[in-house]
């Protein structure tokens, strides 16, 4: 597993770097996972070694460039964009979605921030509600002889769960170091 993380601020991509957090950051982590995952050093949490194994980041504007920061990134299995594109004109935003899809491998997912769900703007996707958050999947084309309707097949990424951990673990809120703006205010 590799985790890339970028931003346009440089300075929240130097305390990503360096795996610290302040307390707001962590807000909706359990203390079990905070606690064990991360080291309180006054008014931060310094995230342990072992988890920053395969984390890397980068500077990256999504306005100006490609969603794949470099050649050498194979596309994603998910990516997580949230509450980014609230500030952007829709064709900005349909431009930036475009490049989401066109970088995620099919059947991977794109997550959004609860502020941009407007379905209008992921058509390219199959939209997929579960508890609190809607998940968009870049569909698998399955090739069909010539004259039929394409058929999608979707891989499926949960189990089906309306409530208990699966769903708490689903539709919970993100933080953390893969959560952007990376380690923001």
């Amino acid at each position: 597993v590799s985790i890339l993380g970028t931003d346009l601020n440089r300075q929240y991509l130097a305390n990503a770097r360096a795996g610290r957090f302040e307390e707001w950051a962590l807000r909706a982590t359990p203390a079990d996972i905070r606690d064990g995952c991360f080291e309180g050093k006054g008014k931060q949490w310094i995230i342990a070694p072992e988890y920053k194994a395969g984390v890397s980041f980068q500077f990256h504007n999504l306005v100006e460039n490609s969603v794949a920061p470099s050649g050498d990134i194979p596309a994603f299995d998910l990516i997580i964009c949230r509450n980014v594109m609230i500030y952007f004109a829709p064709e900005l935003m349909r431009t930036i979605i475009s490049r989401f899809h066109a970088s995620l491998e099919p059947g991977a997912w794109l997550l959004v921030g609860p502020a941009e769900p407007n379905m209008a703007h992921f058509t390219l996707f199959r939209a997929v509600n579960a508890p609190g958050v809607t998940l968009y999947q870049r569909p698998v084309f399955s090739a069909t002889p010539q004259n039929e309707k394409p058929q999608w097949e979707i891989e499926p990424w949960f189990p089906e769960a309306t409530a208990g951990p699966t769903a708490d673990l689903i539709a919970g809120p993100i933080a953390g170091p893969i959560a952007g703006p990376i380690a923001g205010p």
